[in-house]
């Protein structure tokens, strides 16, 4: 049986989607924050949970699959970027989770911090949708929100 535990996250970036990516991180990330110095609209970033395994071979480092962003990843539901006002209730989010917009939502997506898509809805059209989180795992997520040609990410607390 295996063991695991979170220590942290890697950031790295690239300067196409399916390009190689370099770390930009000195040291093992203890929390989702992170300040890219040289910044640029057009960079796309991967976020990496790395974990500590121990298996009957011992004990080893295991980066995840990783989460790819374009342009700014946030993880603070209260940070707005490009000026869109985003409003998630309720957090922590039990059964259900409503969220509002200025702009159409196209279509929205829920990751682990782990990097794994737990949930996918395309082809909203909405300013306000209600998705439902009841049968989701209770934790930290990252949502991500696909609006005309503006992407915004926000975290999401899942707890029952």
């Amino acid at each position: 049986m295996a063991f695991f535990q979170t220590l942290g996250y890697n950031v790295y970036k690239s300067n196409v989607e399916f390009g190689i990516y370099s770390k930009i991180n000195s040291s093992i990330l203890p929390a989702l924050q992170y300040i890219d110095a040289n910044y640029q609209t057009n960079n796309w970033y991967m976020v990496r949970a790395i974990k500590k395994m121990e298996s009957g071979c011992g004990q080893f480092l295991q980066p995840s699959i990783g989460v790819f962003t374009q342009g700014e990843l946030i993880t603070s539901s209260n940070h707005f970027s490009l000026g869109e006002n985003i409003k998630i209730f309720p957090i922590p989010a039990s059964s259900s989770v409503n969220i509002e917009t200025d702009y159409e939502m196209n279509s929205l997506e829920l990751f682990s911090v782990d990097g794994k898509r737990v949930l996918k809805q395309t082809d909203l059209n909405l300013k306000s949708v209600d998705i439902d989180v009841s049968n989701i795992n209770p934790g930290m997520y990252l949502l991500s929100l696909k609006m005309k040609e503006r992407i915004a990410k926000r975290k999401l607390i899942i707890s029952r």
